[in-house]
């Protein structure tokens, strides 16, 4: 599919947006980078470490997006 001169706005986050960019402009089509989300570790942990203690109990765990796993990965090793 080309994208021959329109504009794509890329709302990923300044850290996520290249990639995504760079397959724009590989299909001829010219990112525009605007972040509107920003990721990153909460500084008090507690909520996150009480539901990692009562994980068991769940049925089922949701991920919305792949920053979702990598905080929650992140979070159950400290």
């Amino acid at each position: 599919m080309t994208l021959q001169g329109k504009k794509i706005l890329v709302t990923r986050a300044k850290a996520q947006a290249s990639a995504l960019s760079s397959q724009i402009e590989i299909n001829g089509g010219i990112p525009i980078e605007v972040p509107l989300i920003v990721c990153r570790e909460m500084n008090d942990k507690t909520a996150i470490h009480n539901c990692i203690k009562l994980i068991h109990t769940y049925h089922w765990i949701v991920f919305t997006s792949k920053n979702g796993i990598d905080f929650f990965y992140k979070s159950t090793k400290n």
